[in-house]
């Protein structure tokens, strides 16, 4: 996320989660005005016991202009859907000129 003028601030999974879920990235990732851009991905650990051909994969999500928003993980099942909580968990997420990140 690049910006010179960016503040970065250590918080726990649960403030980013919070914080994150307040945000309207979420409904706009749903809605499909934000997307996700992948930026890795590999089998998910046997064991966590996942559906056959579930990917481990980091994504950032952007906005239609293309600026990065936040940083996100997830389980991907092999129809698309996600595993665990069925959410996106941020690992970095921007708030005006702060990057919060775990």
């Amino acid at each position: 996320m690049p910006g010179s003028n960016l503040k970065k601030v250590r918080i726990t999974e649960d403030e980013i989660q919070a914080k994150y879920n307040a945000s309207p990235i979420p409904a706009r990732l749903k809605n499909g005005v934000y997307h996700l851009e992948e930026l890795s991905s590999h089998d998910a650990p046997a064991h966590l016991n996942m559906p056959k051909g579930t990917k481990s994969a980091f994504f950032n999500v952007k906005n239609n202009n293309g600026v990065i928003l936040a940083k996100v993980h997830g389980y991907v099942r092999p129809d698309g859907t996600y595993d665990a909580s069925g959410q996106l968990d941020p690992k970095q997420y921007k708030f005006g000129t702060t990057i919060f990140y775990v």
